[in-house]
């Protein structure tokens, strides 16, 4: 379960139903505070990839107008 505490004023919480594989976990909207409604832009759904032990990404999913935006983010450790 995570809470995603967005800029947009809103706090969407997510569930991921398992542990997948040990190198993804994809988390879906279960609900959230502070929405006027159900229509109203808010982040919908996150997957994070662990490709090795020093790369993983996140891809974030805003559900807006009733559309699904993804944008993804690609992080590296570095030494």
């Amino acid at each position: 379960m995570l809470t995603h505490y967005c800029t947009m004023g809103n706090q969407p919480r997510m569930r991921t139903s398992d542990a997948g594989s040990g190198k993804q976990l994809s988390f879906g909207f279960v609900d959230a505070t502070n929405m006027k409604s159900p229509d109203e832009a808010h982040m919908h759904a996150l997957k994070i990839t662990f490709a090795d032990r020093d790369h993983f990404s996140q891809e974030w999913t805003m559900k807006k107008d009733g559309k699904d935006i993804a944008d993804t983010f690609t992080f590296e450790r570095t030494r």
